[in-house]
């Protein structure tokens, strides 16, 4: 617990919301503030519009909106584009140089197979970690260098129905995270998990023990320990 409290944390709950209503969300953040998390730590976002989606800037999906990509465009407050990136990134970094224009980089794919650990008996339920073959990384030009290594590593987790097997680059190849990412110096690291029968049909992170009969939210669970070693590999560290 003692860890926690020097993170910082930022909740969001969208207001329309019809999957997983603002209880949850206020139970998440009653979890934190009981953690004795310090209060400046802690962002708690719940007067925005949004059904249940990312809130990316310059996007034509409205705010309301349920399914497609689950990707939406909201304003708050009446014609301020609200940009859940810029606010998620500036509130961990602290102030943002302004955006790039024009991106200095591309995300690229590479392969998630290296990182999945062994299963351990009783570990891995069904004999699958969930990750897809490829995942992507943005990682702008400044950080490319060898001497780079100053870079932050930001993982952005898509939502169940969002990963690349089903939206294919709407995520990992949108410039809501990446724009940003270019101008501070933050790779920012695309994981990918894919839907599977009978236990994930909807492409969803392991938050119900689909991959491990362990605590999923542990350190040595299955994609919490791949997804280390890719910021590992990233760092050097």
């Amino acid at each position: 617990m003692d860890n926690l409290k020097h993170q910082k944390i930022y909740i969001f709950t969208g207001k329309l919301d019809s999957v997983v209503t603002s209880s949850v969300a206020d139970a998440t953040k009653q979890f934190y503030e009981r953690a004795a998390i310090n209060k400046e730590n802690l962002r708690y976002v719940d007067n925005i519009s949004a059904e249940h989606a990312f809130v990316f800037p310059q996007v034509d999906t409205p705010c309301e909106k349920l399914g497609g990509l689950y990707i939406v465009h909201c304003e708050f407050p009446p014609q301020v584009e609200y940009d859940q990136p810029s606010e998620i990134l500036k509130f961990i970094y602290g102030e943002l140089h302004a955006p790039a224009q024009h991106l200095s980089s591309a995300p690229v794919a590479y392969s998630q197979k290296e990182f999945i650990p062994p299963a351990r008996d009783g570990e891995m339920l069904l004999g699958q970690s969930g990750f897809d073959d490829a995942g992507y990384v943005y990682i702008p030009a400044m950080c490319k260098d060898e001497k780079s290594r100053a870079c932050a590593v930001h993982v952005v987790f898509h939502g169940c129905l969002q990963a690349a097997q089903t939206v294919q680059s709407a995520v990992f190849g949108s410039p809501a995270y990446n724009r940003w990412a270019d101008t501070n110096g933050v790779i920012v690291l695309y994981p990918q998990i894919k839907a599977s029968e009978p236990a994930n049909p909807n492409g969803c992170w392991d938050w119900y023990g689909y991959s491990t009969s362990l605590a999923v939210q542990s350190n040595t669970a299955p994609q919490m320990a791949a997804v280390k070693a890719m910021v590992g590999r990233l760092t050097g560290r």
